[in-house]
């Protein structure tokens, strides 16, 4: 409820602008949209599925928590199947806020979070319609809807995504694989008055995934040709919320959430599958007095996974409940001096009581020079869905053993943005960032589990650290825009003595954007990405590369059409070594550390009114 550089938390927003450039690319999720932030890492995890993961700051997927409008709805099971079904239609902004953040939301939260802040309706009706063609077979049509009518308001979308297989460097095995993806997001407003408001959303989204040998896949699987992973995934989900808005800007908001994930993961000889039913309460209230804005309130979330037993002999259920109050507090101490104190206690009925404080102070050195510094403790409760690589089909898994503790963590951020006009027409936004996150007890597989083929976790006998900076400048002349990031990132498991550096973390990331943008008319982007060498899990080191893209838009009266180029000069990791090794009938994979996919081009219609 307050201006994002006005409080002492670093929060990194991407616009509505941002959004509708990415959604020219990429219209089906937003990986692309995620993937070009600076200080994350779009991490695809496999080729049969197209799965990824988000990285923020080093730390391993696991570790971000994923919210929509303030509800924690993907994680768990869905794995890297979440980002793959998030549309970018119906979204305002999204907001990225990096380091330990669990006293916020709860666990889960160690490298920080992004949330997906959706539309809202206006008095004046929205229409939104999109087609979209690539050269790889990727084919999309999303519409999105929005009005308000005096109390009542709605806003719709709705989304067909389909993907052809492609081999695209020719070793009989899917690039990108097959997938089919279909979204109805519906959600009503009710307003009491200009202060009270209700809503309630309901989703759902059916994915079906197909990779593997091309041939099985274009036609029938035979004694040569089998290996075909299938991935199912059926997620349903409402969103109550309720807003009440007092004197002197105070708030009461109450929320609820249930949501019904159910997956099949099958191949030739194995299989996997369950459901996984997750809940979100939280009634909370926040107080405007004198220099203070506090806000407190209490929240129960609950996991339930039951596996198909049909599929799988080794059990995997597991309930967990965690009940969470918390605090938190931002006073404006001084004119140039604001201070954020928070602290957050969870039950959880398997691993205990956490205690998270947080704290934050924001400091306003001069008139366009800004210090932010803060901190906080974060924790996680350990699955075989959080631990283990998105590639698995997480069978042969035995359950999380009683011995193992949570995963715990403290982080620390400090920022410095600074703001000036160079001349009258160019502005220059120079923000630098500093980071460190140290997780204890991180959980891994025992060793002597993988050479036996059955999988089995135990924490390990050190910490992980992650620590880095991240430089970014911005100049802004007239039409033109340059944006300059650069992130490093050292991130070790300090367990692991022979092969310390966490695999498929670049320790040098730059893009580069240059855009030229004339309001209503026409838009034109570059972009160039450069990816550092890279440790994989054999210790060996991957090559660097670089990569760019292009884009175009002309914008007409009701519609505009945009034409992008991804990956311009061709960069493919098979062009640096195989991607799939022997036995074709039970094939291993290499790890992923740079584009598969080669060079895309699509082009797109969108009609907006």
């Amino acid at each position: 409820n307050t201006s994002m550089k006005d409080i002492p938390v670093r929060v990194e927003v991407i616009g509505t602008d941002d959004i509708n450039e990415k959604i020219g690319s990429t219209p089906a999720n937003v990986s692309e949209l995620l993937g070009e932030a600076n200080g994350i890492q779009v991490l695809p995890t496999s080729t049969s599925t197209g799965n990824v993961s988000v990285r923020i700051e080093g730390l391993q997927g696991q570790y971000t928590q994923l919210l929509k409008d303030g509800f924690p709805m993907y994680g768990g099971f869905s794995g890297g199947l979440s980002i793959l079904q998030i549309p970018p239609l119906n979204l305002k902004r999204v907001e990225i806020i990096k380091g330990a953040s669990s006293a916020l939301y709860g666990g889960d939260a160690i490298a920080g979070l992004i949330n997906f802040i959706t539309k809202k309706p206006a008095d004046k009706p929205y229409f939104d319609f999109l087609l979209n063609q690539s050269q790889r077979g990727a084919s999309d049509i999303s519409t999105f809807f929005s009005k308000r009518k005096n109390n009542f308001g709605i806003t719709l979308l709705g989304t067909y995504d389909r993907q052809s297989p492609n081999d695209i460097n020719h070793d009989g095995f899917t690039d990108i694989p097959q997938s089919e993806t279909v979204t109805f997001n519906p959600t009503l407003f009710y307003y009491f008055n200009d202060s009270t408001t209700l809503s309630f959303s309901l989703n759902v989204t059916s994915d079906n995934r197909t990779g593997g040998d091309i041939y099985a896949i274009k036609n029938q699987p035979d004694s040569v040709h089998n290996y075909v992973e299938h991935n199912l995934s059926q997620r349903d989900y409402y969103q109550l919320n309720f807003e009440k808005h007092f004197r002197h800007g105070n708030i009461l908001t109450v929320k609820n959430s249930l949501s019904y994930y159910k997956r099949k993961i099958m191949l030739p000889d194995d299989a996997f599958g369950g459901t996984d039913i997750n809940s979100y309460s939280e009634i909370s209230y926040l107080l405007n007095w004198k220099k203070n804005k506090m806000v407190a309130g209490v929240n129960l979330l609950t996991d339930n996974f039951r596996q198909n037993k049909k599929l799988s002999l080794l059990p995997g259920d597991y309930s967990y409940t965690t009940l969470g109050a918390f605090l938190q507090d931002d006073w404006d101490m001084l004119p140039k001096v604001t201070v954020e104190a928070g602290f957050r206690g969870d039950e959880q009925n398997k691993y205990g009581f956490f205690a998270l404080p947080r704290f934050a102070l924001l400091y306003k050195l001069s008139q366009g020079l800004t210090a932010r510094i803060g901190g906080g403790m974060g924790y996680q409760i350990p699955s075989i869905f959080t631990v283990l690589p998105d590639q698995s089909d997480f069978n042969n898994v035995l359950p999380i053993s009683n011995q193992v503790n949570a995963i715990t963590s403290k982080g620390l951020n400090l920022d410095f943005n600074y703001v000036t006009n160079l001349t009258d027409e160019l502005t220059f936004v120079y923000d630098q960032t500093f980071f460190i996150t140290r997780i204890n007890n991180p959980v891994i597989p025992q060793t002597d589990s993988l050479s036996k083929g059955i999988y089995y976790f135990e924490n390990a006998t050190g910490p992980e650290i992650a620590k880095g900076f991240e430089s970014n400048f911005t100049f802004d002349l007239d039409n033109w825009e340059l944006v300059a990031d650069y992130t490093y990132t050292n991130a070790e498991n300090q367990f692991d003595r022979i092969h310390p550096f966490v695999p498929l973390d670049p320790m040098n990331k730059i893009l580069l954007t240059l855009i030229y943008e004339k309001e209503n008319d026409f838009r034109a982007g570059v972009e160039w990405y450069y990816s550092g060498r890279q440790y994989l899990s054999d210790g060996s080191r991957a090559r660097n590369y670089w990569t760019m893209d292009l884009v175009g838009e002309k914008m007409f009266h009701y519609f505009s059409l945009i034409a992008n180029i991804e990956n311009l000069f061709d960069v493919r990791q098979s062009r640096f070594g195989p991607l799939v090794f022997p036995p074709y009938n039970h094939p291993s994979f290499a790890e992923i550390y740079a584009p598969v996919a080669g060079m895309t081009a699509n082009l797109e219609m969108r009609i907006r009114f």
